[in-house]
C-alpha cells in the first residue's frame, strides 16, 4: 500500500511549477478542459470572497528522462486551470456570485 501525506500548497507553488515544466494538467486519465466561462468566473468569485474551494489532489514521480520531480494532476484540473489562467493573464468575473 502507498503511503500518502496531505501538504498545504500555495498558489505560487503550482505557478512555479507550471512555468518549470513540473507540473502535468493533463495526464492521459484526466478528462480535457470543459469550463465554461461562468464556472471560471464562480470559482474565482469564491476564492476572493475567501470561501473555501475543494481541495486539489496531485501525484508526485520522477520523470525517468529528466530525474526530475514532476506532479500530476488527479483532481482539480479545471480548478488549477483556472486560478492559474486567472493569475497569468486575468479575465473579467462576469458577475458577483
Amino acid at each position: 500500500m502507498k503511503n500518502f501525506d496531505s501538504r498545504t500548497y500555495n498558489i505560487e507553488d503550482f505557478r512555479e511549477w507550471s512555468e518549470r515544466g513540473q507540473l502535468i494538467l493533463n495526464p492521459k486519465f484526466q478528462r480535457r478542459q470543459v469550463w465554461t466561462p461562468s464556472a471560471k468566473s464562480f470559482l474565482i468569485d469564491t476564492i476572493l470572497r475567501g470561501d473555501p474551494i475543494p481541495k486539489i489532489f496531485i501525484r508526485q514521480n520522477i520523470d525517468p528522462s529528466t530525474k526530475k520531480s514532476i506532479r500530476e494532476v488527479v483532481d482539480g484540473q479545471q480548478r488549477l486551470r483556472t486560478i492559474l489562467d486567472f493569475i497569468k493573464d486575468g479575465f473579467v468575473i462576469s458577475k458577483i456570485h
